[in-house]
């Protein structure tokens, strides 16, 4: 059984498939070797993954010969192809949608009568799907609803992700799978103190976290927002935003935003980070927010909780744990119950912060990347001889 892994660039800037692919195909090595991934990118576009050499994965790079929504690669196609041929279980997992090499990789596959899966990354949901909404209902309807249906199965990362596929007249098997998070790490007063002054940033503050692409679908305005409702009663807290503005307008409106709530010197801008710098804006961080419309599994709240640090998200993420388990909070997007959160839990007494830890702990060890790795390899197995069916698979 072989495994070609179709994603678009891994880059840290484009987000969440940067750090869980590479995550799930180290994780496969318990059960094969025969992994690759086949990264489809434009030739300008730099590739800055430092978990591609750290676990030493084996990946192709294709360049893009022609671009504008179509991204054609021709040596895409050739090389999949000989790789199909050389092995009759061979398996397609396929990362995104809505360009040339996704469609060609599963009609190859299907062409050539091999197994296919689509990781279907919240590129369906509703927030996605309303970018390039002309495009995409045309494309969508005469191009790629007959070809998913014809996968062998979805994969998504959440119950709500599959009921919402489901209500689009997909009928194919989808399999519900939720990424890893990577184990708890107690974060001591002097650890976080450390990080603050790796980061150049005060260490007599506390900080509120916001770690992501910026884009407005990321909900930062409105974390902004809640944060100037309370940040007179909040005098010793401050927001620290971790990202690269992907859209030039959008950053003039957070400046805007700033400037009109009097916040110029409340707000830290730390620029786009991965690695050890990524590690410390966790550490120093006292609660993370991110006031998301959707997310189809949100990699950095689970990121967060994995550090001991609390979050605030919405409903458009599948984290209603957080609430459920007093570990965060799980709110409608709105600026005002997002602001009461904030107070909330940038007042809890040592006493609560000490028992919530324990909560986050617990929490963080029913997800592991090495039960997500198992999952996705008996999804592998199930695909090729269609028994028995894993509890994670709805027919």
């Amino acid at each position: 059984m072989k495994i070609a892994f179709i994603t678009e660039n891994l880059d840290v800037s484009f987000g969440g498939p940067s750090q869980t692919i590479p995550k799930l195909v180290y994780g496969l090595r318990n059960f094969t070797n025969n992994v690759e991934i086949f990264i489809i990118k434009r030739k300008q576009s730099r590739l800055r993954n430092e978990l591609l050499k750290l676990f030493n994965l084996k990946y192709r790079i294709f360049n893009i010969d022609f671009e504008y929504k179509v991204d054609y690669s021709y040596l895409l196609k050739s090389s999949l192809t000989r790789f199909l041929e050389s092995d009759e279980d061979a398996i397609v997992h396929v990362n995104n949608l809505w360009r040339w090499p996704p469609y060609k990789a599963l009609k190859l596959a299907q062409s050539m009568n091999r197994k296919s899966i689509l990781s279907a990354r919240g590129m369906l949901l509703d927030a996605a799907m309303s970018k390039s909404r002309v495009f995409k209902f045309f494309a969508w309807n005469l191009i790629f609803k007959p070809l998913v249906n014809k996968t062998d199965c979805i994969h998504v990362t959440s119950v709500p992700e599959a009921d919402a596929l489901r209500s689009m007249g997909l009928t194919t098997p989808i399999a519900i799978i939720a990424h890893g998070i990577q184990e708890y790490e107690s974060i001591s007063n002097q650890q976080k103190i450390a990080a603050k002054k790796s980061l150049k940033i005060s260490v007599e503050r506390n900080y509120i976290l916001f770690l992501s692409r910026i884009t407005e679908h990321k909900g930062l305005h409105i974390l902004i927002d809640a944060f100037s409702n309370v940040c007179d009663y909040l005098n010793d807290f401050d927001i620290l935003i971790a990202g690269d503005f992907s859209d030039a307008l959008y950053k003039l409106k957070i400046e805007n935003i700033i400037a009109e709530r009097n916040l110029v010197n409340r707000v830290k801008y730390l620029g786009e980070i991965s690695g050890i710098d990524k590690a410390n804006a966790y550490k120093a961080a006292t609660l993370f927010v991110l006031p998301s419309r959707s997310e189809n599994f949100g990699v950095v709240i689970g990121e967060a909780l994995s550090y001991g640090v609390p979050v605030i998200t919405t409903h458009g993420t599948p984290w209603s744990v957080l609430s459920e388990n007093k570990i965060g909070a799980w709110v409608r997007y709105n600026t005002e119950d997002i602001a009461e959160q904030i107070k909330y839990f940038c007042t809890l007494s040592y006493e609560e912060q000490e028992k919530m830890q324990l909560a986050i702990q617990n929490t963080i060890a029913e997800y592991s990347w090495d039960h997500s790795s198992q999952n996705m390899f008996e999804l592998y197995k199930w695909v090729i001889r269609k028994s028995p069916t894993p509890i994670f698979v709805s027919l």
